[in-house]
């Protein structure tokens, strides 16, 4: 039991750590059970999504929008108080169209450009939004690609992130992913706004979409996210310090604040419910001014699209269809509150030594308990690891997977009660055997007790059956029948071929000479009887095993019958005769020719042989008489090595030494007794 727990153990840590497709699935699912029932949090309040929506295209027109509307539009946010505006788009392609506006707009920009001294008049619709761009703390975005092929050097301009790496250890591990390539607004563009991050995020292999990155390297700089970005603008660009190690990124410190990133600089984020948690305020609304009194103040707004076949859609743990923007929203959110959930850099190792600890403890345990305990037990103690990493993630946001002690729990109760069943299984085999044998044994002494011949006939006949069997056992007509645990059951119940006679009278059993034909008749009943007595035995005993009991009553039965119907009691005749009654039939009537009785001197070896192979075809099963003429030498040796002569008769609890079973003492053949 301890190499099986141990078993367990082993393997329980290669599928953590070899992490197959089918456990990642499962810690995935695990994390989101778990992330579902701990307290989302309420959001900060200054998070504010402007979206581009149905109403606002239905009155402004179809997407894309002219540039100058959407400079406008950012205008109107910085207007209304917000803190930080990102916007969750990109203009990659240059827009050298003059300023279109619609009559609204335009009025709106006139009045706009008359209380700036310091507005151009814009030439293009670019001049535009780069002009409003520059009028607050703007983030636009931009794409990072990862291709394998080297990407031709990007004109893009991008706001690399101020950032200190501080290393823990000599060798520092891949604290980020690295792009090949960017996608960007034309640069007039990025250079007007005061910063910019990007856009990417990916689903984990699930399709779900669990953690943000906050930083990616390219070239020579490392960026930040929009969300990053945003939060960094808001907070007038706190000093920023990475801590590493030989696994990765650690920690990133922003000011006195730490925010706890995974390996790879992501977010693991909480979010705070279905999509439409954070407060939105449609572009439409803000471009005519029907903007709420403080609805954008100090906030951090960000623009987007959330029009039906515009917006980008995601799934989360907390939403099959969550929008895109909100994403950026949360990760805005989770760095406000400093909120998110963390996974400690050594969790692995903690759940290894943990599953370590209750997979022994647990192991000795279950193993001293009776088996209705078990499953009770090991139910208990997987609710106990769950309500600890629930409660560990609901009070400090640090994750812990129940799911490595889950399955420890599980392997040792699985293991635990197949050995148990096993074991009982076992106990139970060895006394349904001992059952069996004291069976034989009891039903055979009642023929010993009763019957005058010598016990080394019964052990005769088993060996003689016994080489039989492996002569005939790879005979295609035999081998699928015959197999070891057959061969091995027929063995063990020929020395009760003859048990009916315990039923047969005195006068008929014990007489010294020849049968009548009437007590010869009385003789045959012997058969029946037997198989009385087989049945009798089964029911009383209550022993369920059919295949024991079905062998012992053809064994009784059949070994009197033959090849060409003349045998008794039922008369069958050749393949109707079960095997086991044509295999008794041969080595009965051999042991028979060979024996000397009080009426009768014993023939000679080459006599009976002869008589076998006589009734190949008539008396016996042609086939089995061929195997008999193959072996008739060592059935010889046999016969001489345990000859009446030098066997004592054995008394009533005697056994012979090849079977275990006490051995009867008259045989018959024909009408000889």
């Amino acid at each position: 039991m301890r190499i099986v727990g141990v078993g367990v153990l082993v393997g329980v840590v290669l599928l953590i750590l070899l992490q197959p497709q089918f456990v990642a699935n499962l810690d995935q699912k695990t994390y989101d059970v778990m992330t579902r029932r701990v307290d989302p949090g309420r959001p900060s309040g200054r998070v504010v999504l402007v979206p581009i929506d149905e109403n606002s295209l239905a009155q402004y027109g179809r997407w894309p929008w002219p540039r100058d509307l959407l400079g406008m539009l950012v205008r109107r946010i910085l207007e209304a108080g917000a803190s930080t505006v990102a916007l969750d788009m990109m203009f990659p392609e240059p827009d050298l169209r003059a300023p279109t506006l619609s009559p609204p707009a335009k009025a709106a920009a006139a009045r706009a450009a008359s209380d700036s001294m310091n507005t151009l008049h814009p030439k293009t619709a670019d001049d535009f939004l780069a002009e409003s761009l520059a009028t607050g703390r703007v983030i636009v975005g931009y794409q990072l690609q990862f291709r394998a092929d080297p990407a031709r050097p990007s004109s893009c301009f991008l706001h690399p992130f101020q950032l200190a790496i501080v290393d823990t250890e000599t060798t520092r591990g891949q604290a980020f992913f690295r792009a090949s390539s960017a996608v960007c607004s034309v640069q007039e563009i990025s250079r007007a706004a005061s910063g910019s991050g990007f856009l990417n995020g990916a689903a984990e292999s699930d399709g779900v979409f669990r953690r943000a990155p906050l930083l990616i390297a390219y070239g020579e700089n490392v960026y930040p996210s929009l969300g990053l970005a945003a939060f960094m603008a808001d907070k007038r660009n706190p000093t920023a310090r990475l801590t590493t190690s030989s696994r990765g990124a650690v920690r990133l410190r922003l000011n006195d604040v730490t925010i706890p990133v995974d390996t790879k600089s992501n977010l693991l984020l909480r979010f705070r419910g279905v999509g439409g948690t954070f407060p939105y305020v449609p572009a439409v609304d803000v471009l005519a001014r029907r903007v709420p009194a403080m609805a954008l103040d100090d906030k951090i707004v960000i623009v987007g699209l959330s029009a039906a076949g515009l917006q980008d859609v995601v799934t989360t743990s907390a939403d099959t269809n969550f929008p895109g923007v909100e994403v950026h929203a949360t990760v805005i959110d989770n760095l406000l509150q400093n909120d998110s959930f963390r996974r400690p850099t050594a969790a692995l190792v903690w759940e290894l030594v943990l599953m370590l600890m209750v997979g022994l403890a647990s192991g000795v345990l279950l193993a001293r308990v009776s088996l209705t305990w078990v499953a009770p037990i090991a139910v208990c103690l997987v609710f106990a690891a769950w309500v600890a990493c629930g409660l560990l993630l609901s009070r400090t946001g640090v994750y812990f997977s129940p799911l490595p002690v889950t399955a420890v729990l599980v392997g040792n109760h699985a293991c635990l009660t197949f050995w148990r069943i096993s074991t009982e299984k076992r106990r139970a085999d060895r006394q349904l055997e001992s059952a069996r044998i004291f069976m034989l044994t009891a039903l055979t002494a009642m023929t010993t007790i009763r019957d005058v011949e010598t016990g080394a006939h019964v052990l005769r006949v088993q060996s003689y059956t016994e080489l039989l069997c492996k002569a005939i056992a790879r005979h295609p007509r035999f081998r699928r029948f015959l197999t070891s645990k057959t061969i091995a059951l027929i063995v063990k119940l020929a020395p009760i071929h003859d048990i009916g006679k315990v039923a047969i009278p005195d006068h008929v059993l014990r007489k010294p000479g020849h049968l009548t034909p009437e007590e010869f008749e009385i003789m045959k009943t012997h058969a029946e009887q037997g198989l009385k007595v087989i049945q009798t035995a089964s029911f009383q005993s209550h022993i369920q095993d059919a295949t024991t009991m079905k062998l012992a009553g053809e064994i009784v039965y059949t070994h009197h019958e033959r090849w060409d119907g003349t045998g008794y009691p039922q008369g069958l005749r050749g393949d109707n005769i079960p095997i086991a009654g044509r295999l008794l039939a041969v080595a009965d009537v051999y042991d028979a020719s060979v024996s000397r009785r009080v009426y009768k001197e014993g023939m000679k070896h080459e006599e009976a042989v002869q008589v076998i192979a006589d009734g190949g075809g008539s008396l016996f099963d042609p086939d089995i008489v061929e195997a008999f003429l193959q072996i008739h030498e060592s059935i010889r040796r046999i016969k001489e090595q345990c000859s009446d002569e030098h066997e004592s008769p054995l008394m009533p609890g005697s056994v012979g030494p090849s079977s275990g079973m006490v051995t009867p003492r008259k045989k018959f053949w024909g009408g000889q007794v």
